[in-house]
């Protein structure tokens, strides 16, 4: 009764109040962050190993099961899955239910770097990373155009990815489907044998001859300036131009014992449309962005590209940044 008495002796001041609160909420509408899914943190932290060149037997014993074994100790652990598969291995922890998953992270991160130094030296260090509901793509592309792969993804990478990587609220670009152009060393086995050679012997010759080694700095009086010596391969030729030494004695190059040649890296992942060859495009977004905004940045970039003054290849887009005002959107 109070309130109502209130209201009768004191209209201005109800009226103010109200006022406020009206000014209060289209002010903040407009900045209340938009999602499809809720911010809930799901109890699985997801570990990627990277190890190029490897066969799934190699990533099985000289990286998943030495990392299951330390891993085995992080607390609150419910269960741990491995797989691996040519080039990589990936582990799934899911951990016990009202799990902190920010400490398990720390706990993971530290186990990872106690066993580091075991693990084969080709090996990349371990992406870390917990699975959560707005881990869900903002927008994924498809882009085809004419002409080799390798160069439609060169051009992605250097023009779509780079621009929407750079976009408030992105916090990752990821690329399905990628080709990239590298050189490719097929090694002779009859070949090895008759100069008494291994792999071993190649593959050392070609990482000596491939670094660039820091010679000091060079001090004139004025200014120092740091020199180093250039190993690294500038083309293809100097790559089969390497020397090998062979244990008889012999000195002969990588192109007696190996066909050198540049080409694509295998295909680990496929991006179609309309069964053409394409690279997909999936634009992840951090937590606290929102996604409406997100989404509607990304739309813009994409119509500055197709704008743009030059021939560009064909996209096509989903978004799931128009969902939570009940409308998905295909364009």
């Amino acid at each position: 009764m109070w309130l109502s008495r209130l209201s009768v002796r004191r209209p201005v001041l109800i009226t103010m109040v109200i006022g406020f609160f009206v000014v209060f909420g289209l002010v903040s509408a407009p900045k209340m962050p938009i999602e499809l899914l809720p911010d809930v943190d799901l109890p699985y932290v997801m570990v990627t190993v990277v190890y190029p060149g490897a066969a799934p037997e190699d990533v099985e014993n000289a990286v998943v099961v030495p990392l299951e074994d330390a891993l085995g100790e992080v607390g609150q652990l419910k269960k741990l899955r491995a797989t691996a598969s040519p080039d990589v291995g990936w582990l799934l922890l899911e951990l016990e239910m009202g799990a902190d998953v920010d400490r398990a992270v720390e706990e993971i991160r530290a186990a990872l770097d106690e066993v580091w130094s075991d693990m084969p030296p080709g090996a990349r260090r371990p992406l870390i990373r917990p699975i959560s509901a707005g881990s869900v793509p903002v927008v994924q592309l498809a882009v085809t155009g004419p002409g080799d792969l390798a160069d439609l993804t060169k051009w992605v990478q250097d023009n779509v990815r780079e621009q929407l990587a750079r976009l408030p609220g992105a916090a990752a670009v990821e690329l399905v489907g990628d080709r990239a152009r590298e050189v490719q060393v097929e090694v002779d086995q009859e070949r090895l044998l008759a100069h008494h050679l291994t792999l071993g012997h190649v593959v050392e010759a070609v990482r000596a001859g491939g670094v660039d080694i820091p010679a000091g700095t060079l001090d004139d009086g004025l200014a120092a300036v740091p020199v180093r010596l250039a190993g690294a391969y500038g083309s293809v030729d100097e790559l089969r131009q390497v020397m090998i030494a062979a244990p008889t004695g012999e000195r002969l190059t990588l192109s007696a014992v190996a066909e050198v040649r540049e080409g694509v890296n295998p295909e680990t992942t496929l991006a179609r449309i309309q069964g053409k060859p394409a690279v997909g495009v999936a634009v992840m977004k951090r937590p606290d962005a929102n996604t409406v905004a997100l989404g509607e940045a990304v739309a813009a970039t994409l119509g500055d590209l197709r704008a743009a003054p030059r021939r560009v290849p064909r996209s096509t887009s989903s978004s799931t940044s128009r969902a939570p005002s009940g409308r998905p959107s295909t364009a």
